[in-house]
């Protein structure tokens, strides 16, 4: 399913655990409470997706943009999502736990209630973020200090790992 073009489907509660959707096409598509975990995303487009209660624990999501798409309380635990596009994504009751945001551009992303526990956010950018505290950062991990952050936060600027 490798480059296929989903733009605006409908695929609510889809089933594609594990599927190769590599540069797929899910611009403006409905993946509400779709199951995609462990699947391959690399440089999909879910730009304006609606992704709310889908599952995407342990999926490759690098290099793909998810430009204003809505993640409303999805499970991206373990997820791979270094270098994506997460600009103006709503990420509210998110979880993230683990996952690998490596110089991913969260500008704009709302991100009130993710978990963020020992996410890698090493060069992520945070600018303009909203919802998002310094608790939660705290409870990440980077070897670099994510950028767009509160300067009155006062973080470490490198080599941050908590429960280590």
């Amino acid at each position: 399913l490798g480059q296929a073009d989903f733009s605006q489907a409908n695929l609510v509660r889809a089933h594609l655990h594990r599927a190769i959707l590599f540069e797929a096409n899910f611009k403006e598509a409905n993946l509400i409470f779709s199951d995609l975990s462990d699947a391959d995303m690399t440089q999909a487009n879910l730009e304006f997706a609606e992704l709310s209660w889908a599952k995407l624990d342990h999926t490759y999501i690098e290099q793909a943009v998810l430009k204003g798409a809505n993640l409303n309380h999805v499970t991206l635990t373990h997820a791979h999502l270094k270098n994506a596009k997460l600009n103006n994504s709503i990420l509210e009751w998110a979880n993230l736990y683990s996952a690998d945001l490596t110089g991913t551009d969260i500008t704009n992303a709302r991100l009130a209630n993710a978990d963020l526990t020992n996410a890698t956010l090493t060069d992520a950018i945070f600018t303009n973020a909203t919802g998002v505290t310094k608790k939660q950062i705290l409870q990440a991990r980077w070897e670099r200090l994510p950028k767009g952050l509160p300067v009155e936060w006062k973080l470490p600027s490198q080599n941050h790992y908590p429960n280590r």
